[in-house]
C-alpha cells in the first residue's frame, strides 16, 4: 500500500471514530431526556434552559451536523458502490491471483464492504438520534408551556366555562376547565 492509501484508511478511521463518539454522546442525551424525573424538576429545568435560547444559538452549528452527516453517509453509500463494483469485476473478469491470494483478498473485501455497511448504520443513527432529540426537547418545551398556563389558570380563580353550554360550572372550580390542543407554533 503506498502512503495515500495509508492516509486515506487513518481519516476514513478518524471520521468513523468521531461519529461513534457523536452516537454516543446523543445516546446519553437522550438517555437524560428521557429518565422519569419528578414532573417540577423536569418543568423547573425545561424552564431554565428555554431562557438560555439554545434552538437559536445551536442552529448553526446543528445544521453543519446534519449537513456533516449527510455528506458521510454519502460517502459510506459511495464507497459500498464502489467495493461491489470492484468484487463484479473480479468475479466477472476473473484476476491473476493464485487461489490462496484470492482468498485472502475475498476476505479483505468482505471485511471492508462489512466496515462500510456498518459506518453507514452508524451515520443513519446519528442523523435519527439528532432529530429525535430535537422533537424531544420541543415536547418538553411545549409540555412545560402547558403546565405553566394551567398552573396560572388555577391561580387566577377565574371561573370555568362549559364548554357545551357556554356557562359557568359551579364554584368557579378550575379543575373543570376544559382542555383544548394548542395549535402547533411555527417554527422559525
Amino acid at each position: 500500500p503506498n502512503d495515500k492509501d495509508i492516509r486515506e484508511v487513518t481519516m476514513r478511521s478518524l471520521l468513523w471514530s468521531l461519529v461513534y463518539c457523536l452516537l454516543l454522546a446523543e445516546i446519553g442525551v437522550t438517555a437524560i431526556l428521557v429518565i422519569p424525573v419528578p414532573r417540577s424538576w423536569r418543568n423547573g429545568i425545561c424552564r431554565k434552559v428555554s431562557k438560555l435560547d439554545l434552538k437559536k444559538r445551536l442552529q448553526l452549528p446543528l445544521t453543519f451536523l446534519v449537513v456533516a452527516l449527510a455528506l458521510i453517509f454519502l460517502d459510506s453509500v459511495n464507497y459500498l458502490v464502489l467495493l461491489r463494483n470492484i468484487q463484479e469485476d473480479d468475479e466477472r473478469y476473473g484476476s491473476y491471483r493464485t487461489p490462496q491470494d484470492a482468498h485472502y483478498i475475498r476476505h479483505l473485501d468482505k471485511e471492508k464492504q462489512y466496515k462500510t455497511q456498518r459506518n453507514l448504520y452508524l451515520t443513519l443513527f446519528a442523523l435519527t438520534l439528532l432529530f429525535a432529540i430535537g422533537r424531544i426537547t420541543d415536547l418538553m418545551q411545549e409540555h412545560a408551556d402547558l403546565e405553566e398556563d394551567l398552573e396560572r389558570l388555577r391561580q387566577s380563580k377565574l371561573p370555568a366555562v362549559d364548554s357545551s353550554t357556554g356557562e359557568e360550572t359551579k364554584n368557579g372550580d378550575p379543575t373543570e376547565i376544559e382542555m383544548k390542543p394548542m395549535p402547533s407554533k411555527k417554527k422559525d
